[in-house]
């Protein structure tokens, strides 16, 4: 499962020659457990028996769709490098993903990655249909997304595609409104029915499989979560179930630009990296009222950075209700501060 992601850079990360042996299979030890935390949500649970254990967190941030993923264990050994991950049945094999060595307490240590649930040859299909008859939209606009969804997502003419701004503004634009439909809806419902489990490969001295089951209900009690959260962000959560438009990023290759180009001195000279969550409060004018970092596992130069530039640069398009009048919003992404080789 692939989803066009608007992060600003991406990781590199290193080889390692070591490889996962055998698959281990862990069945739940433990329900589900809700964390609400006060800018985030999170579905955490133990899999496999005392000695052999693992643990599971999916954290949204204000989108239950697209997850913070944290697998740990303390039974396991952690490989650093490079490793895959796969939902199963949903994904045919497991894709390598960019993500970081995490420690946590009690001698846990894992991977720390963020994924896209729900995304497979249906919703492909499903999102070509809507956009087909999607009304709201310039024809250009239409012709656009259409000519993405039918690439291959790994080609260079996508990835020259979803460089281009004017790209980036049609695709969020049918997305957001494919993401309120029916059809989305009942698509969704079934694809989280169906996974039995998630896999994680090269990650550990031996390839993990969680069996998880039916994700539906999970991923349901998340969205409710993050509906509640974002009630404390001064959002109209009813309003935004029914968006025309979200708030959109003006020049955002400029503001890529500033970002990347602002690389804390001192993390360079040390060789630091960072990984960055941020929420812009984006007023119904489009001008950015304040900035907050959803999660804080950074040194404090990366966040500093992060939001001075994005409070200086950023200029939106405001987000409109189903009417076409502006409102208050928020803008969530990713920020990468990684080194070259």
């Amino acid at each position: 499962m692939k989803y066009l992601a608007g992060a600003v850079a991406a990781l590199v990360l290193f080889a390692d020659c070591a490889v996962a042996r055998d698959r281990v299979e862990l069945a739940p030890y433990s329900n589900w457990v809700m964390n609400y935390d006060d800018d985030s949500c999170a579905l955490q649970r133990q899999f496999g028996e005392v000695g052999r254990q693992a643990y599971l967190e999916l954290r949204s941030f204000g989108d239950a769709q697209h997850v913070q993923v944290v697998v740990a264990s303390k039974d396991f050994d952690r490989h650093s490098g490079p490793f895959r991950f796969a939902v199963e049945p949903l994904d045919q094999e497991a894709l390598e993903v960019a993500g970081f060595d995490m420690s946590g307490g009690d001698g846990y240590q894992g991977k720390l990655f963020s994924y896209s649930f729900g995304w497979d040859a249906r919703v492909k299909a499903a999102l070509r249909d809507f956009t087909s008859r999607m009304p709201g939209i310039t024809e250009e606009q239409r012709g656009l997304v259409l000519q993405a969804i039918d690439l291959d997502w790994e080609s260079r003419a996508f990835a020259r595609l979803a460089s281009e701004e004017h790209f980036l503004a049609a695709w969020r634009l049918a997305y957001n409104a494919f993401e309120q439909s029916d059809a989305w809806q009942s698509l969704r419902r079934t694809i989280e029915s169906e996974v039995a489990g998630v896999v994680i490969e090269r990650a550990f001295d031996e390839t993990l499989s969680l069996r998880t089951g039916n994700l539906h209900a999970p991923m349901e009690a998340m969205r409710t979560c993050v509906d509640e959260l974002q009630t404390h962000w001064g959002i109209d959560v009813e309003a935004h179930k029914t968006l025309s438009r979200s708030a959109e990023p003006l020049d955002y290759a400029r503001l890529v630009r500033e970002l990347q180009e602002d690389y804390p001195s001192r993390m360079r000279e040390e060789g630091m990296q960072g990984y960055l969550r941020i929420r812009l409060n984006v007023s119904a004018d489009g001008i950015p009222t304040a900035c907050h970092l959803q999660s804080q596992i950074n040194d404090e130069a990366f966040e500093e950075v992060a939001c001075t530039n994005l409070m200086r640069f950023a200029k939106f398009a405001p987000a409109l209700d189903k009417n076409g009048q502006p409102i208050a919003s928020v803008f969530r992404n990713s920020i990468v501060y990684t080194l070259g080789r």
